[in-house]
């Protein structure tokens, strides 16, 4: 077993084979060859401490800037495969605790190429694994997990622990696979597992061991924050719809925004991304008049200087509520600039032309076009035609020119879209489902049932 205890070398199998067996019989051949792997352990040292440091800085910077969950799991994959890669594993994988089910479940992995469909089968196997910690099939993870221990397997097949996981055990049965239990705070949060055909525990022990402690804190900490922000924003969400509910002429209002500002990005051919900041600016963008008193929001008749200045900052008191949400910066930009106006006469910054964002802008149009066709506690609602030569009359100075352009090209199709959301009751949205959602800010789905 010279070729597999002396790790990955230069020469070949048979090569050492040829010089073990010199070596049993010249001193001088044995010394040459622990010259040789003892360089060649250091060469590897010193390539594990050069991967560590990059791994490490990876770990930091993708996962703290991860927004939700999904994002997470995705940057936590991207991590995986880079430490498969540079520290020449052929699996690796993360499970984490879930203690409703009091089991460990797959959260991210990284497999080498499937060469055949045992191989595929398999890795979709270990993709959606469980382990049950103190039971018959707990496996190397449930046991690791349960002790808190970190467990090297030179060869599968004797190690009890892994025999107990019920899988194709032959393919796996002459790998080796090192545990380490991901450890935060005193407490353990899951697992991360390698397996490649042979790992130096020695060098690739408390290599792992380090980069797991690191993978921990920041996995931990992140997944504390996003469930802190879901809370945070279900709370924004029943706010906002609150404020539309309580106040008559403003029911549904947000809804329809947000319903006319995805007609517009679809007709721009806009992403699925830009579109779904469009769904959770359009419901959020305003949240902030919540903090303005009713008496001022419902008044009829106009508002004098102290009260336009107090209605004006709902743009800034909207920011402040998301402005420290783990969300896309587009959704807090829409919060506060969308009663910006192109030629740079709006509020709260007097922003113009491009400098207002081109999501922001969207929001702009379908709000004026809602609040022109509802009542307002000043004044009736205004026909079709007043509000669509209205928003022709306004391009260029509170719309941009293109946008206009796209709103006119399409608006037999936004006049039908329009007539249908106004003879829907709010009461008919599929609101709640969203308010009950914590990932709703991340989300694509469409509000209308």
């Amino acid at each position: 077993m010279a070729d597999k205890s002396k790790g990955s070398s230069a020469l070949t199998s048979e090569q050492i084979k040829g010089l073990s067996r010199l070596a049993e019989t010249n001193p001088y051949v044995q010394q040459l060859l622990d010259y040789v792997f003892g360089v060649e352990k250091e060469l590897v040292r010193a390539r594990i401490l050069k991967n560590n440091h990059d791994i490490l800085n990876m770990i930091t910077t993708e996962i703290s800037n991860s927004p939700d969950m999904g994002n997470l799991r995705s940057s936590v994959n991207n991590i995986l495969r880079s430490m498969k890669n540079m520290l020449g594993y052929e699996e690796i994988s993360i499970f984490l605790y879930n203690p409703e089910k009091d089991q460990l479940e797959a959260f991210a992995s990284a497999f080498r190429r499937a060469h055949s469909d045992l191989e595929a089968r398999l890795n979709q196997e270990r993709r959606s694994a469980v382990f049950k910690p103190g039971t018959k099939e707990e496996g190397l993870v449930g046991y690791v997990f349960r002790t808190r221990e970190t467990r090297y397997t030179e060869t599968a097949s004797k190690d009890p622990a892994f025999m107990g996981w019920k899988t194709d055990s032959d393919f796996y049965a002459d790998k080796s696979f090192l545990t380490v239990p991901l450890r935060t705070n005193g407490d353990c949060i899951g697992v991360i597992i390698v397996m490649a055909n042979y790992i130096n525990k020695d060098i690739q022990g408390p290599s792992l061991a380090a980069l797991a402690n690191v993978l921990a804190q920041e996995l931990n900490q992140q997944r504390t924050l996003l469930e802190l922000d879901g809370l945070s924003k279900q709370h924004l969400l029943q706010l906002a719809y609150n404020f539309d509910m309580r106040n008559p002429y403003f029911a549904g209002h947000s809804v329809r925004v947000t319903d006319y500002s995805v007609f517009l990005a679809r007709q721009m051919n806009l992403t699925k991304e830009e579109i779904a900041c469009l769904k959770n600016g359009g419901l959020l963008h305003d949240v902030g008049k919540v903090e303005v008193d009713n008496r001022i929001v419902l008044k009829k008749g106009s508002l004098n200087k102290r009260e336009t200045k107090i209605m004006h900052e709902h743009t800034l008191n909207g920011y402040r509520m998301v402005k420290s949400l783990h969300i896309d910066e587009r959704i807090k930009d829409i919060v506060l600039h969308h009663h910006e106006w192109y030629n740079g006469e709006g509020y709260p910054h007097c922003l113009a032309g491009e400098n207002i964002g081109e999501l922001t802008q969207i929001i702009s149009l379908a709000d004026t076009w809602d609040a022109m066709l509802f009542d307002r506690p000043y004044r009736s609602a205004r026909t079709f035609d007043y509000a669509r030569e209205e928003i022709r009359r306004n391009r260029g100075l509170q719309f941009s020119p293109d946008l206009v352009d796209i709103f006119l090209d399409n608006y037999e199709a936004f006049d039908k879209l329009t007539r249908k959301l106004m003879n829907v009751n709010i009461m008919d949205l599929d609101v709640q489902r969203f308010l009950s959602d914590p990932g709703l800010l991340n989300n694509t789905r469409y509000l209308v049932r």
